[in-house]
């Protein structure tokens, strides 16, 4: 199956995920956590549309959990939650988009291994999921179920991530260096 028109891509270890200019996002690959968010536990060797989206500006991946955000400012998340890291709550599996809760007006968003990340349009980090390395940035090594501000970051403007360690990027970065 061709796709319309990509304008965004993101990748899990197994699965891979396409933004089409439209805002609908596609998925393909290996389903065991519902990370196609089609509703099943089905492996695609082709694109399949992800239930219920419309409107997404952007979408991360984790290991095997996948976000999208809204041009509404919300995000939602669907697969593999076995340490929180989708943000809803609890650690089941989620195998369709659900809202991620309590998080203001986001303006972009980020997926390590097993956490996820989120900047709000006024600047304030959001972590949740894992934290076995300190990845979400607080002291406890705990796992949070449901997005948490950042204590001391303010200006941030972009989030990365990787595995087990995040990187912003703050409004007065000096454009050259990347550094404040």
């Amino acid at each position: 199956r061709s796709l319309p028109r990509v304008v965004g891509i993101a990748a899990s270890a197994t699965a891979a995920f396409a933004l089409d200019s439209t805002g609908r996002v596609w998925a393909w690959g290996s389903n065991r956590n519902g990370q196609l968010g089609d509703g099943t536990g089905s492996d695609r060797r082709g694109p399949v549309l992800v239930a219920g989206l419309s409107a997404v500006k952007e979408v991360a991946a984790g290991f095997s959990s996948v976000f999208a955000l809204a041009s509404d400012g919300t995000v939602w998340g669907w697969g593999k939650n076995n340490l929180g890291q989708l943000g809803v709550g609890h650690q089941d599996d989620v195998y369709t988009p659900t809202a991620v809760v309590g998080l203001p007006d986001v303006r972009s968003i980020a997926a390590g291994w097993a956490a996820a990340y989120a900047v709000t349009f006024d600047g304030s980090v959001w972590t949740w999921g894992n934290n076995d390395s300190g990845q979400l940035g607080m002291p406890a090594r705990a796992e949070s179920l449901v997005p948490v501000q950042l204590e001391g970051f303010s200006g941030v403007i972009e989030i990365a991530a990787r595995k087990n360690s995040v990187y912003a990027l703050t409004s007065g970065a000096d454009a050259q260096s990347g550094y404040t």
